[in-house]
């Protein structure tokens, strides 16, 4: 008896010692292993996700720690250097934008100086001589007595060509843009067209105009006469109908004609010099130009412009 006490004794010390073995081995497996992986897996997986959320909302600069060098770190490492190279590359676009930005406004003070200039030629100095020819051919008429038929068409023609170099010497004019607005000017240009008979044009005003950055209403001034220009060298169109809509933060503007119209295609939409560089006008002061046309049913422009 006491050798079987013994031996069941012994056999009893070594169920408790593999018992207290499988206890310590269940609480690694269910407490101890999952905070490990936690702490390995889980927290590096879910710095990453938020990483690549920030990275999604705009922040480039974000940075994720290294903590373990294994698969998870190497992952860590790359992103770290995606995020670098990408803030890199933004950081160059933004100064190349400052750049072309810039050129492209020097580039816009040269064109608004020589119309300028082209502008006050053509009232000193053509429109001068043009008045003193009119000058000499009224002394003409009233030395011959009775105006010949000769003199009188020569007098029209020439009050006729002193008009249309007014109307242009003030159309080339951006002091004159600044001194009446962009909706008086642009209602100035429709005037003149409609003078020269190429067709009717008709300018319209929805909402209370708002009060604009004088290079933003010369480019939308020039961007207008881009469209006018257009329209009366390869539209045929007998109508133009122009609208400013003014709301709170915008100016959408529409000009519309009743031409022949052209299948818009990604070969032919942009295919303009005109039209390429009204785009690039209108893009780097933040708006948005579409062009809506089909054959036989005009052609749509449409601005949409910020106003700050």
């Amino acid at each position: 008896m006491p050798l079987d006490i013994a031996d069941r004794m012994l056999q009893q010390s070594g169920l408790i010692k593999m018992f207290v073995i499988i206890a310590v081995a269940s609480l690694m497996i269910f407490i101890i292993l999952p905070a490990l992986l936690r702490r390995s897996l889980t927290q590096p997986l879910k710095q990453l996700l938020e990483a690549v959320k920030m990275v999604n909302q705009g922040n480039l600069q974000v940075q994720v720690p290294e903590l373990y060098r294994d698969e998870i770190g190497s992952l860590t490492r790359h992103f770290n250097k995606m995020t670098h190279t990408l803030n890199q590359t933004n950081s160059r676009l933004v100064e190349y934008s400052q750049t072309l930005t810039e050129l492209y406004a020097n580039q816009q003070t040269i064109q608004e100086q020589t119309l300028n200039h082209v502008s006050q030629e053509i009232h000193d100095n053509v429109g001068q001589l043009l008045s003193l020819v009119k000058l000499q051919l009224n002394l003409a008429a009233e030395k011959e007595g009775d105006e010949s038929l000769l003199l009188a068409d020569a007098r029209e023609n020439i009050g006729r060509a002193m008009m249309d170099l007014r109307d242009m010497a003030k159309g080339m004019s951006s002091d004159r843009i600044r001194l009446l607005g962009l909706y008086a000017s642009v209602d100035q240009e429709a005037q003149r067209i409609r003078r020269t008979g190429v067709c009717a044009v008709s300018v319209t005003c929805e909402g209370k105009a708002q009060n604009m950055d004088q290079q933003k209403e010369t480019i939308l001034f020039r961007v207008i006469q881009e469209c006018l220009q257009n329209i009366i060298k390869h539209a045929q169109a007998t109508q133009v109908d122009i609208a400013f809509v003014y709301a709170v933060s915008e100016v959408n503007i529409e000009v519309r004609d009743n031409g022949k119209g052209f299948l818009i295609s990604r070969g032919n939409s942009l295919s303009g010099l005109g039209m390429m560089n009204m785009h690039h006008r209108i893009e780097l002061m933040g708006g948005k130009v579409t062009l809506e046309s089909e054959p036989g049913f005009g052609t749509k422009i449409m601005i949409e412009l910020p106003l700050t």
